[in-house]
This record gives structure tokens, sequence and C-alpha cells, in this order.
């Protein structure tokens, strides 16, 4: 920009563009604001990762109680509770005549054939759906638990089945699960239990670690 002077026109030093300075980011600025947005990501992640967990817990807790109450009307019709099951249940209780799927006296007699890659923590919460099932008011009551708490899988991911008496026709091995995919567990001692008792290992899917199970108590 020309200004007159004295001697003439003379051009002004630091015009418009001259005033103005580069207020672009700093590095600095830059990694400060980068680690502020990558905190409040994990605290969202974080809420998320708790209200999802919540929720299963709560569906959790749900299907144990459609169950108890399931059992409940299975002892109405039978005058007692679903065979014995004492820790641990296994496959070799399930496959004796005198325990596993037999001990309601309701017709199924005889060894039950499973396949070899039969897990044996799935075996009690097979037999109490088998049973649960097989009584009226009781399948009306699990036949309203999400289906996402109901298999018929494997280890492998194929469907389980059974004989029983040798009968040529296969039946579904059906059982509970949790909502992290293990199977419930049902026991029941006849001597000192009072009532059954229904458990989710919870999240981390062992039952010896009984912070996080979920159970019928």
């Amino acid at each position: 920009m020309w200004i007159q002077g004295r001697s003439g026109y003379i051009r002004e030093s630091g015009g418009m563009n001259g005033r103005i300075k580069n207020r672009g980011f700093s590095l600095l600025e830059i990694i400060a604001v980068v680690a502020v947005l990558a905190i409040l990501a994990s605290l969202v992640v974080g809420v998320g990762r708790r209200l999802r967990e919540q929720a299963e817990e709560g569906l959790a807790k749900g299907a144990i109680k459609v169950i108890m109450l399931a059992l409940d009307e299975y002892y109405k019709f039978h005058g007692q509770y679903p065979f014995e099951a004492i820790q641990p249940y296994g496959l070799l209780e399930l496959q004796k005549n005198d325990d596993g799927f037999d001990g309601t006296n309701d017709g199924v007699d005889g060894t039950v054939d499973t396949p070899l890659s039969h897990d044996d923590l799935y075996s009690s919460s097979e037999a109490l759906f088998y049973f649960l099932d097989n009584t009226p008011n009781s399948r009306g009551l699990i036949g309203a638990i999400s289906a996402t708490l109901i298999t018929n899988k494997g280890n492998n991911g194929l469907p389980l089945t059974i004989t029983i008496n040798g009968s040529p026709s296969a039946i579904d091995l059906v059982r509970f699960i949790d909502p992290w995919g293990n199977s419930l567990r049902y026991t029941y001692n006849r001597a000192t239990d009072t009532f059954p008792l229904i458990e989710s290992a919870g999240l981390d899917g062992d039952f010896t670690t009984v912070g996080d199970n979920i159970t019928s108590k």
C-alpha cells in the first residue's frame, strides 16, 4: 500500500497480510486433541460394554427364574423334582439306569447313547430340558425363554442327539445356555437340598470363580 509522504509516495511496510499472524495448530496441540478424543472414546466403549454386560446378566437371571417356575410346575405334576444331580454331574451319570434320564420313573429307561463329542458340562442341563419339555405346564413356561438361550449344538457346532432303549429314532439333545453360550448347570441332592439349584458360570464361563456366577438362590 502506498501513502503520501514529504518526499513523495512511499510503500507502507506490513499491509493486511503482514498484520495477520498464522494461527495453524501446533503439533503439541494436535497431540493433545487426539489424546482427549481417545479418552472420550474409551469412556464411551467402557460404558457401552458395561451396559451390554448388564443386559446379558438380566437375560440370564430372567431365564433362570423361568426355569425355576417350570420346576415348580414339574413338582406339582410329579410330586418330586427331576433327577438327582450331584456335582460333578457328567456323562457317566447320564448313562446310569438309576440316575440321569430315568430319575422320575416316567418310562424313560435304559442307557443313553451320546456322541463322542459330548461335553460333560452339558449333561445336567440337557437332562433338565428333557424332563421339563415332557411335562405339559413346564413345557409352556420354558417355551417363553429366548431361543438364543436354548441349543442342541455341541462344541463342534453340530447338533447333538441321543437314542434311548435302542430306539431307531434319535432325540435332539437340547440344553439351556446362558447369554455367553455356556450351559446352565442343574444340581440337586435329595438328601440335603430342599430345592434344586440352577447356575450360570457368568461372563468368564468358570463355575469356580463365583464372583460373577448367577444362581437361582
